[in-house]
């Protein structure tokens, strides 16, 4: 009886190990992004408002643990009312950061790299609440700048999970895996990773900006104490610092000076605005008119490429719009001599503007692989026989006419 051998496969590497897409798991992933944002849009209202150290213990709420704080505690003055708020949605970020690390450990046994970044996410989380806690503990600026910028890059890389549980991500996972490997243009992909460097720099700055006081030592917009170009030195500082004030209130320089207006504190003579600090605002100005610069060339490039619009068209959007909304907000906060609701939305906008440079990265890096199973998902995938059993029926063929 002749032997009924199979052919050897044509393909080596089938699709039994790739990751499944999970439609709750992702949903879950956008509810802790939710939440990362509130908090820390949260938390920049509490450094507009100057509330930071309104609950003087940093790991207790007036020797409650924070979570069960009676409201009689809190809820009547201003600044413990946002501080407390701050906390209170610390602990559910982390509650939620716990329930997203079990479920990715548990469901994502094909991807190691996305199982432990559910542990990462952990322990950052973790380290940004006792950043926290030391802030008001130990009452360190230094300690509160490296707060704000860890929240945000916090609120990137659930970006990077939430994206990595995408059905275009699984997708290309299974692209990979069949040998299909499209890509993005290198110069398109390039430009999105230094569009977020640079808006990391932009970051930077701002909380150097926000926390050492520096949002006031440029009063004008979009001028410099009247200037293209504002004071270098302590000294030029200081003559422009009379001048502008007194042809705002309209007096001549010498009423100004004679009614003891000066850029030196009357108590012990110390400098109001050091120039440093109109150094320091200067160059987030610069650096805001760059990036706004770079985001439309970024955006323009995106839409002319011939990738995959569908995936792209959102995002590219989204963050033209938060580069043309961030640099009216921070205009109108200058102007408004920093307007505590000002300030705060510059600051929230801020931070969806690198979550929205975040994600269209990932969807640039993405937009070159198309869908492998054509109108069917990822989800409903499975592996397919490459061969033909030898047992199968024969084709059906038609006959050819004699």
């Amino acid at each position: 009886m002749p032997s009924k051998a199979a052919p050897p496969t044509t393909d080596p590497e089938p699709l039994a190990d790739a990751p499944v897409y999970r439609r709750w798991l992702h949903r879950f992933s956008f509810v802790v992004l939710t939440a990362t944002f509130a908090l820390v849009a949260i938390g920049g209202h509490v450094t507009s408002t100057e509330s930071g150290m309104a609950v003087p213990d940093g790991w207790f709420t007036f020797g409650w643990w924070s979570l069960f704080a009676p409201p009689s505690e809190w809820w009547h003055e201003f600044g413990t009312f946002w501080e407390h708020t701050h906390r209170l949605q610390g602990n559910v970020v982390g509650m939620l950061t716990i329930a997203m690390a079990v479920w990715l450990w548990r469901t994502q046994k094909a991807r190691p790299v996305l199982r432990w970044s559910g542990v990462l996410m952990l322990v950052l989380v973790c380290i940004q609440g006792a950043l926290g806690a030391f802030r008001v503990d130990f009452n360190e600026i230094a300690i509160a700048f490296i707060h704000g910028i860890n929240g945000q890059i916090i609120l990137c890389l659930w970006v990077l999970v939430a994206a990595a549980l995408s059905r275009p991500w699984v997708e290309r996972v299974a692209a990979l895996r069949r040998d299909r490997p499209g890509q993005a243009p290198r110069r398109l992909r390039w430009f999105t990773l230094a569009m977020l460097a640079a808006l990391f720099v932009q970051l930077t700055l701002g909380a150097a900006v926000r926390h050492y006081k520096a949002d006031k030592s440029l009063p004008d917009f979009p001028l410099h104490y009247s200037q293209v170009l504002p004071p270098m030195s302590q000294d030029a500082l200081d003559e422009a610092y009379l001048a502008y004030h007194a042809e705002r209130f309209g007096l001549t320089i010498e009423e100004a000076t004679a009614a003891g207006w000066s850029n030196r504190s009357p108590r012990n003579n110390t400098v109001v605005v050091p120039v440093w600090k109109v150094h320091l605002q200067f160059a987030h100005r610069v650096w805001a008119y760059t990036l706004l610069i770079a985001g439309i060339t970024l955006v323009v490039m995106t839409l002319r490429s011939r990738l995959d619009q569908r995936l792209l068209l959102t995002p590219a959007l989204l963050l033209l719009s938060l580069f043309v909304l961030q640099v009216s907000l921070g205009a109108i906060t200058v102007m408004t001599e920093t307007d505590v609701f000002a300030a705060t939305m510059h600051q929230a906008t801020g931070a969806l503007l690198i979550a929205t440079a975040t994600w269209l990265a990932v969807r640039v890096h993405l937009a070159g692989y198309r869908p492998t199973h054509g109108p069917e998902s990822a989800e409903a995938s499975r592996p397919q026989p490459a061969y033909t059993p030898a047992d199968a029926p024969p084709p059906r063929t038609t006959p050819t006419p004699a």
